[in-house]
C-alpha cells in the first residue's frame, strides 16, 4: 500500500453488538474521506433481554435520517407517548410521564403559575397537581390509550405530544447493521493491548489471534479499557446519590400482554423499580433491586417467569478520551435502565464523537472537548433519572433513605429554585424539556411556595372561558386520536 492509498484514519470499534452498530452507523454516516473502519463484535454477554423507550425524534434519530416508523416494522417495537410512574408516591400512585411540548401561556404567563394562584386563592395549595390535569395533553392521551404523531400543523395540540419507540435494545441494535457498509467486521474479543511508551494504543490483539492496528480505537462495551493500565479506566463510582440497586433480572414474556395502555411503566416496589415494557411480541419485564438474603424469592415472585439476573455497578470514567482511545456508552459510565439512561448516554456520545473527527494526530483537543462534552451529558441524564427517586414518597427504608440523601448540586438548584418561586433553572446542553421537568415536580407534590407576580395582575374571572377552551380543544383532538394499537409494529 503507498502512501496515497493509505486511509487517512483508521479508526476500530469493539463492543457488543447492541452497543457497536449505532456507534458503527453513526461514524459510517460522517465519516471523513479515506476514512477506514474495523469492528470488532464480541460476544454477548448472558444477561438477558433489555428493552429500550427512546425519543422518536432524537438527535440521534434525526442526524442518521431513521424513518422511525420502518425502524418499528423491521425491530418489532410500538410506539407510546412516554412512562407510566406507578407506586412512587405510595402503593395506589400514578403519574404519566410525557414528553411534550411547552403548555400554551395566557398573557405570557405559564399556566403552572396561574393555576397555583388559583390553587393558594381556594386555600389549597397541595391541589395544583389536580388542577394541572387536565392540561397535561400528552398524558392524558396515553392514558386514553391513543397514539399520534405531531403534524405539521403548528395549531394543532398534536404539536404537545413526543412519541417514544419502545424496542428490544439487541434489535435496534441490529437494525443498525445494515447502514455500515465498505468495513472490516471481526467476531472476537480483546486479549492484550499493546501501548506506545507515551500511552498510546499501537495494536490490540483479539482471542483469535488477529491483531488490529488503528489511529483511533473506541470502546463501547468496556472489555477494551480494563486491558489498558491508566487513568482512563472507569471506576465505580455512587454518582451522587444514586439508588443501592446492584442487580437487574430481565424476562421477555412472548406474547405477554398488560390491561391498560401499550406504553412502557415504570412500578415502584419495596424492594426496588419494576419496568415492563410492551414491545412486537410481547412484555419485557426488568427489575432493577438490591441484593439480600431475600433476593432470590423477592425476584422470582416479582418477575412471574423463567429470568436472567445480572450485577450491576454504577460507573463514571472522569476522562473517557485518553490518548488515541474513546469510551463511549457502558465503557464510560453506567447509570442504570431507568429512562434508558444509559443507551441515551451512548448516542449523545456518538453524536459528539463525529462531530470532532477527524482528529488532529495529537488528539488532545478533541479529547479535552469530548471529555467536557461527557460531564455535562451525565450530568444531565444523573439528574432527571435521579429526580423521581428524589421525591419518591414511599415509607420503606431503602426509599426513604434515597429521599434523605443530599441531591446532587444541580438537581438541588433545580429543587430550591422551582420551590422558590416556580422557576426552572438551565444549564448547557439541556436534553430533556423543561415542561416534563416541571410536570413531574408538581405531580411529585414539589409545588412552588409563590407565583410570578404577573400571575397576581390577572383577572381570574376572565379567565374561566379561556381555560376551558384549551381543555376542550385537548379532549376533542384526543377523541379523534387513533388507538394505539393501529400504531404497534
Amino acid at each position: 500500500m503507498t502512501n496515497a492509498d493509505r486511509p487517512s484514519l483508521r479508526i476500530a470499534v469493539f463492543g457488543e453488538a447492541h452497543a457497536l452498530w449505532p456507534v458503527a452507523a453513526a461514524l459510517w454516516a460522517n465519516l471523513p474521506p479515506h476514512a477506514a473502519l474495523t469492528l470488532v463484535e464480541q460476544p454477548a454477554r448472558d444477561d438477558g433481554p433489555c428493552a429500550l423507550t427512546l425519543p422518536c425524534n432524537s438527535a440521534f434519530h434525526q442526524r442518521l435520517n431513521i424513518d422511525v416508523e420502518a425502524l418499528a416494522g423491521a425491530a418489532g417495537a410500538r410506539f407510546g407517548l412516554g412512562i407510566d410512574l406507578q407506586g412512587w408516591q405510595g402503593e395506589d400512585s400514578q403519574f404519566f410521564a410525557a414528553p411534550s411540548g411547552t403548555l400554551p401561556k395566557i398573557n405570557d404567563i405559564e399556566l403552572h403559575h396561574i393555576m397555583l394562584r388559583a390553587a393558594i386563592e381556594r386555600g389549597e395549595p397541595e391541589s395544583l397537581a389536580y388542577l394541572l390535569r387536565p392540561f397535561r395533553f400528552a398524558a392524558r392521551a396515553a392514558m386514553a390509550g391513543k397514539f399520534a404523531f405531531p403534524p405539521d400543523d403548528r395549531e394543532s395540540p398534536l404539536q404537545l405530544l413526543g412519541p417514544t419507540i419502545q424496542v428490544d435494545r439487541a434489535r435496534y441494535g441490529d437494525f443498525f447493521e445494515a447502514f455500515v457498509r465498505d468495513a472490516e467486521r471481526l467476531r472476537s474479543t480483546p486479549a492484550s493491548v499493546d501501548c506506545e511508551p507515551e500511552g498510546a494504543i499501537s495494536t490490540v490483539t483479539l482471542e483469535s489471534g488477529d491483531a488490529v492496528a488503528a489511529d483511533l480505537y473506541i470502546d463501547v462495551s468496556g472489555t477494551l479499557s480494563a486491558l489498558m493500565p491508566g487513568d482512563g479506566r472507569p471506576e465505580s463510582s455512587p454518582l451522587n446519590g444514586f439508588p443501592p440497586f446492584d442487580r437487574i433480572a430481565c424476562a421477555f414474556i412472548e406474547g405477554g400482554t398488560r390491561a391498560g395502555h401499550g406504553c412502557t411503566i415504570a412500578k415502584a416496589l419495596p424492594g426496588g423499580v419494576l419496568v415492563e415494557t410492551p414491545v412486537g411480541g410481547g412484555l419485557v419485564r426488568e427489575y432493577w433491586h438490591g441484593s439480600g438474603a431475600d433476593e432470590a424469592k423477592a425476584v422470582a415472585e416479582t418477575m412471574g417467569a423463567p429470568f436472567d439476573i445480572a450485577p450491576f455497578a454504577y460507573i463514571h470514567c472522569g476522562t473517557p478520551w485518553t490518548g488515541n482511545c474513546v469510551r463511549l456508552g457502558p465503557a464510560s459510565a453506567r447509570l442504570g435502565p431507568f429512562h434508558s439512561a444509559d443507551a441515551i448516554l451512548l448516542q449523545e456520545q456518538a453524536l459528539d464523537l463525529v462531530a470532532l473527527l477527524p482528529a488532529g494526530p495529537a488528539m488532545t483537543v478533541e479529547a479535552r472537548t469530548f471529555n467536557a462534552k461527557h460531564h455535562q451529558i451525565v450530568r444531565q441524564l444523573r439528574d432527571f433519572a435521579l429526580l423521581p427517586f428524589v421525591l419518591n414518597g414511599r415509607d420503606e427504608a431503602v426509599w426513604t433513605t434515597i429521599a434523605d440523601a443530599p441531591a446532587p448540586d444541580t438537581l438541588q438548584l433545580r429543587l430550591d429554585q422551582f420551590r422558590s418561586r416556580g422557576r426552572f433553572v438551565t444549564f448547557d446542553r439541556e436534553m430533556f424539556d423543561h415542561q416534563s421537568w416541571i410536570d413531574l415536580m408538581i405531580g411529585f407534590g414539589f409545588a412552588p411556595e409563590r407565583y410570578d407576580p404577573l400571575a397576581g395582575a390577572l383577572d381570574m374571572k376572565r379567565l374561566p372561558p379561556v381555560l376551558k377552551q384549551m381543555v376542550d380543544a385537548f379532549s376533542r383532538t384526543i377523541d379523534a386520536m387513533p388507538p394505539e394499537k393501529d400504531t404497534a409494529s
